[in-house]
């Protein structure tokens, strides 16, 4: 209001907050770095719990594993077709995330090649009868995650849009509650949007992971924990972080850990390596 005084606002939103955290609107959750107490929501707080629970379902299920000798024809034919091998670091990551694990994440600064694993992570899974789905939460990103490796990718608002039509469809289906509409109809739309469906046979991979608003990141996890699909962040923990609360990138790299590239690979001149290096801290 503008005829209160600053001391009179300070009264009245304290005593706002009260009664918010006296309702159980708000939960402390700390203090931050000036020593001033932080509170969270009740929806927020369930969310990261939801999720890290997701997160160990896909960290503990296990049987997603590439043998030895089928990631290296991989790499091979990878060199054969572009006239480069992977680097040490790329081979090793390649191996991280192709392990057994149905979940994996791998960071690095941009020019560190981690587009170039992804590339040929996505032929060695194809190559076992996985179908590789990409997503990312701008579009632009999923255009070039697509351009620049071969996996079909959208943003991860249109998959979780059209998650939530396919989960109407089939109750509509299983419900009879047509409204209106035939058994051959809604059949129809479920098979337009199957394509868009995770399966056990399913690899998601996520770039720029770490921009992602957490309820997206969320969605898609809680999705795979449930459906049986492998999922892969890929991305940088230095970029900026989504604009949203949450910081649900990173949480799952303190949760499972990461494959790191540091080596850049894109630059070849130093001072043009020293350069990127600068511009990406």
């Amino acid at each position: 209001h503008p005829g209160f005084t600053t001391q009179e606002k300070e009264i009245t939103a304290s005593r706002y907050l009260e009664r918010a955290v006296s309702q159980e609107h708000f939960l402390p959750v700390g203090q931050n770095v000036r020593g001033e107490r932080v509170y969270t929501s009740r929806q927020i707080l369930d969310q990261e719990q939801h999720f890290g629970e997701s997160v160990a379902v896909l960290a503990g299920r296990t049987g997603y594993g590439v043998d030895g000798k089928i990631l290296r024809a991989s790499a091979d034919a990878y060199a054969l077709k572009r006239g480069f091998s992977l680097g040490e670091e790329q081979v090793l990551a390649l191996g991280a995330l192709c392990d057994e694990r149905g979940l994996g994440v791998i960071e690095g600064r941009a020019g560190t090649g981690k587009t170039t694993v992804l590339e040929v992570l996505k032929d060695t899974y194809t190559a076992q009868g996985y179908r590789l789905m990409g997503g990312a939460f701008q579009g632009r990103t999923a255009e070039h995650l697509q351009s620049d490796t071969g996996i079909a990718s959208y943003t991860l608002d249109m998959y979780c849009k059209r998650w939530e039509s396919i989960d109407k469809t089939r109750t509509a289906l299983e419900e009879g509650a047509s409204q209106g509409k035939s058994a051959a109809c809604l059949q129809k739309t479920l098979g337009a949007l199957e394509p868009f469906e995770l399966t056990d046979r399913t690899v998601f991979v996520v770039d720029e992971a770490f921009t992602a608003p957490a309820h997206l990141l969320h969605a898609l996890v809680a999705r795979a924990a449930s459906k049986g699909a492998k999922v892969i962040l890929a991305g940088d923990a230095r970029q900026t972080l989504a604009f949203t609360s949450g910081d649900f990138g990173r949480a799952v790299t303190n949760q499972v850990g990461s494959v790191t590239l540091e080596d850049i690979r894109r630059q070849k001149v130093d001072w043009q390596r020293a350069a990127s290096l600068d511009l990406s801290r």
